[in-house]
């Protein structure tokens, strides 16, 4: 109780007096919204698609009651038991894929349960253990003994509908279109590029890339009209008949055919429309190699301006006075 209490921020006072008794005062802090805040999931754009039957187990009915409100609202099959023998003595449904067992019933325990529904019910039925708080070492222990995962209470729709896999989400661009916005979260990932700047060699291959940047961009243009001229011709050849039905879907195949990945979607069918891509094949390993050329060209003139120590044959910047690894004045 103590490390729930002090998990919500709370503290617990306690007083005892002789003969009376101990009083134990639990102090919560919260806070008023004016508005509804809603759940990390809007269940309204989300759909349940062939989730099977559920069954749950709890002694207490307000669990019983929350779990069947919740599976009910989401059209999902379920059954729910108070007891043990009721539980034991079900026929299984055909379409059963998730079983709920309470850890702390007055019969057995969770554990034990889980055992025995496991030798009565299909193998591919998968097994959650509603508890409250638990420890790590606990927490492997009930992992350990059969189940495949755990449901914490207090839990909301969104902890109990997260375990079916088949949980899919149906996009509502009049709202979702915002979430969108998330994905600059993961903008944050590129800030491992600052380390460039304490790292030599990466500075070296940066000046590379920014010295050839104009051979870069005039190679990139001419592959361009390559892949225009390329489907332009596939798209007179072949025609709508085998599949190339336009030009951006001919240019398409060409850009695919010339970096050599081929999917096979799109296939000629002709005898010119063969040779074609043949020169297209044989093009791309030349495209291919021109681009590793120039960026090599410009890391060895990098390299050339240098200053090379003669006593360790360390490799110094341009602009040192000193030799980074020995000390020997230039």
């Amino acid at each position: 109780v103590k490390s729930l209490i002090e998990a919500q921020g709370g503290r617990i006072h306690v007083k005892s007096k002789p003969s009376v008794g101990t009083t134990f005062n639990i102090y919560l802090t919260y806070q008023y919204t004016e508005e509804h805040v809603n759940d990390a999931l809007d269940l309204e754009h989300y759909a349940i698609v062939n989730p099977g039957t559920v069954w749950i187990i709890d002694d207490d009915k307000l669990i019983l009651d929350l779990c069947g409100f919740i599976f009910g609202k989401n059209n999902i099959p379920h059954k729910s038991f108070n007891q043990v023998t009721d539980i034991l003595k079900e026929d299984v449904a055909p379409d059963l894929k998730y079983v709920l067992i309470d850890m702390r019933m007055p019969e057995m325990t969770g554990i034990e349960l889980c055992h025995l529904l496991k030798k009565k019910l299909p193998a591919n039925v998968r097994f959650y253990a509603i508890t409250a708080q638990v420890l790590p070492e606990e927490r492997e222990m009930v992992l350990s003994d059969g189940f495949d995962g755990l449901i914490m209470k207090p839990f909301q729709a969104v902890d109990l509908l997260s375990i079916l896999p088949t949980y899919l989400e149906l996009l509502n661009f009049g709202f979702h279109y915002l979430l969108a916005i998330r994905i600059f979260r993961l903008l944050r990932v590129f800030r491992i590029f600052k380390m460039v700047r304490f790292s030599r060699e990466a500075q070296k291959l940066m000046l590379a890339l920014n010295a050839s940047r104009h051979k870069m961009g005039v190679f990139l243009v001419a592959v361009i009209t390559i892949m225009v001229i390329l489907g332009t011709i596939m798209y007179v050849i072949e025609g709508g008949e085998n599949g190339f039905t336009s030009i951006p879907q001919s240019i398409y195949w060409a850009i695919v055919t010339v970096t050599t990945v081929g999917f096979g979607d799109i296939v000629p069918q002709t005898i010119a429309g063969k040779f074609l891509s043949s020169i297209a094949m044989i093009l791309g390993y030349a495209i291919i190699a021109v681009p590793t050329g120039i960026i090599s060209i410009e890391l060895a003139r990098n390299k050339s301006e240098d200053k090379i120590c003669e006593v360790c044959k360390h490799d110094n910047p341009d602009d040192a006075h000193y030799c980074n690894q020995c000390g020997l004045k230039f």
